[in-house]
């Protein structure tokens, strides 16, 4: 509210009745004045006006008016009041510790503040209810002097003009109200729109979340299938090299078996033949021979079971290795 009013005594220029005289080339010097210890002192200037052509301030005190003495806003009221627009005027004022005189021409009525220029859509509720306020001051202080003179019209007119600053000043309470109505809607409808993009933005996140651990997921599979698929070919690799050491084994004892048999059929052959040669010589020795033949035969019959033997060996070695492999097998399924 003190915002309000300090704008609103602003806007409160002194210049002759707002909508009251029956011209429209009133006269308007253009300034806020308040009353002090000091006098009349200058609280604002209106842009554009006589005073700021003139070159008055804020700060600046009045001191007398084309040679009258300022003692209050009512004496300054009635020396503007007796001026006409476009009349050379001459204000004395006391700047500080200065005294200047101020000169210029008394402006015209065409800037005062009507409240069909208030209602301008692109005017702001604060400015438009700070005019409203000082219009509405400034047209009651008008109804007080024209009541003190005895004017009737003029005090109608002031009353007519009240009511439509009053008027004004509701319209304009209800539009702030409405967009204060409408603020609330837009905050709450941004608001919305922030949480559903907040709820949009976690679903995102979620689902990146989601998706990550799915791809985490198959890069894994991947990693324990190649592992599977290493660890199998290890395993055929291992049984690829345990057969073929299993048969060079089988071959180096076949080898091995054949070059002991055929030995003794070559011992038994050139032992029958001694036999025989001696045989042929004396009885006895063929006996001897005979006996010789009967023992190389044994020895053969002894070294073919003995060939027997190491031929089971190796397959019960086979069998050993072949159980090992399907135990290999059985523990890689």
């Amino acid at each position: 509210m003190t915002r309000i009013v300090s704008l609103a005594l602003l806007c409160c220029v002194v210049a002759a009745p707002l909508g009251v005289a029956e011209d429209d080339d009133a006269p308007f010097l253009g300034v806020a004045c308040n009353t002090g210890d000091e006098g009349v002192v200058v609280s604002g200037v209106e842009e554009g006006s006589a005073a700021a052509r003139m070159g008055f301030k804020q700060g600046d005190r009045i001191l007398s008016f084309n040679g009258a003495t300022i003692a209050g806003m009512d004496a300054l009221a009635e020396r503007v009041e007796a001026t006409r627009p476009g009349e050379r005027i001459a204000v004395l004022i006391a700047r500080g510790e200065q005294r200047l005189v101020l000169g210029g021409l008394m402006g015209r009525r065409s800037g005062a503040v009507e409240p069909e220029e208030l209602e301008r859509p692109d005017a702001s509720g604060v400015q438009r209810k700070a005019k409203l306020l000082g219009a509405l001051m400034e047209a009651q202080q008008e109804l007080e002097r024209a009541r003190e003179r005895g004017a009737e019209r003029l005090v109608d007119a002031a009353e007519r003009r009240i009511r439509e600053l009053k008027q004004a000043l509701g319209m304009s309470h209800e539009r702030d109200a409405d967009r204060e109505r409408e603020g609330r809607r837009e905050r709450n409808a941004n608001r919305e729109r922030e949480a559903r993009r907040e709820r949009e933005a976690r679903r995102e996140r979620e689902g990146r979340r989601e998706r990550d651990a799915n791809r985490e997921r198959e890069a894994r599979r991947e990693r324990d299938a190649d592992r599977d698929a290493d660890r199998e070919q290890a395993l055929r690799r291992h049984e690829q090299e345990l057969r073929a050491w299993v048969e060079r084994e089988a071959a180096q004892i076949r080898r091995e078996a054949e070059e002991r048999v055929a030995e003794l059929h070559r011992e038994a052959r050139q032992r029958m033949q001694a036999f025989r040669r001696e045989v042929e010589e004396r009885t006895r020795v063929e006996q001897r021979a005979q006996q010789e033949e009967q023992r190389a035969r044994r020895e053969a019959e002894r070294g073919e079971g003995e060939l027997g033997r190491r031929m089971e060996e190796v397959e019960a070695e086979l069998r050993e290795v072949r159980e090992l492999l399907e135990e290999l097998l059985r523990q890689r399924r």
